[in-house]
């Protein structure tokens, strides 16, 4: 696969290599990234999309269009090489690829949407979002593209659930929730306007759902009871304490790019 642009013909265009060095400088060997497969070319090769960048790839001919497919990087040098992870092993390929395509995505959504999401009430919906102002379809197709990436992480992950809530509290960045059910725990990150970073720390056991909510600057803390409520699908949590952010706390992107080797079943151990 080498990275590409449509041009007349399918021939990369002006900046092409400029292109190559914006790929590479984004990824690493060993990752595997989600690309959508946009149409073919009249070379019999695939035009992908991958976070942005146009490149052109060997598929087998009975490919569909239009569905997202897992990429493996095999080489960045000399050349970009890239192999389609097979849809029987997409769930079990590795979880830090999945979680740095999704934040990819992320990145672009949240950039894209910024100005659209600090006007928002907590609890929207994407039809809120849709009603927003300018740029309002563009940020929905790019929450949409998101949300494809964050279910794809999601079936990966064994003993765990991933969510991503950017509309219940809309004026946060990053808010993510990976929950631990079987093992009682649960965690929410997100970065808050005034409070700064912040981490919610849940209990998830039959008798008692409750969190700690913890920031740099406790004295701004947001009220989260919305987010956590759903995060839990409607469930109510009791708030425990709210208290200052250590430094050097695990972050759920931390344990999803990074995980233990040789880890199993939920990511989450620590308790509140």
């Amino acid at each position: 696969m080498r990275i590409g642009g449509r041009g007349s013909g399918g021939s990369p265009p002006p900046g092409g290599d400029n292109r190559k060095r914006a790929f590479k400088a984004k990824h690493r060997v060993g990752q595997t990234v989600r690309g959508r497969v946009a149409s073919r070319d009249s070379s019999g090769l695939f035009w992908i999309n991958v976070d942005g960048d146009e490149l052109l790839a060997p598929l087998p001919p009975d490919t569909p269009l239009g569905g997202h497919s897992l990429f493996l990087i095999l080489e960045l040098e000399p050349e970009i090489l890239l192999r389609m992870v097979p849809p029987e092993l997409a769930h079990g390929a590795a979880i830090p690829g999945l979680a740095s395509s999704y934040l990819s995505l992320r990145r672009a959504f949240e950039q894209t949407a910024a100005k659209l999401l600090d006007s928002l009430p907590e609890q929207a919906t994407r039809d809120d979002l849709l009603q927003a102002g300018v740029d309002a379809e563009q940020a929905a197709e790019a929450l949409d593209l998101t949300m494809e990436a964050v279910e794809a992480l999601d079936q990966a992950l064994s003993g765990s659930d991933f969510r991503y809530l950017p509309l219940a509290l809309p004026r946060a960045r990053g808010v993510e929730a990976l929950l631990a059910p079987a093992a009682g725990h649960g965690l929410i990150d997100l970065h808050h306007p005034k409070a700064g970073e912040c981490q919610i720390e849940l209990v998830l056991t039959g008798e008692r759902t409750a969190y700690r909510l913890l920031c740099d600057h406790p004295e701004h803390a947001p009220d989260a009871s919305g987010l956590v409520q759903a995060a839990l699908d409607g469930k109510r949590a009791e708030l425990l304490r709210v208290e200052r952010l250590g430094q050097g706390r695990p972050t759920i992107l931390g344990l999803l790019l990074a995980p233990a080797p040789g880890s199993q079943g939920g990511l989450i151990s620590r308790s509140v």
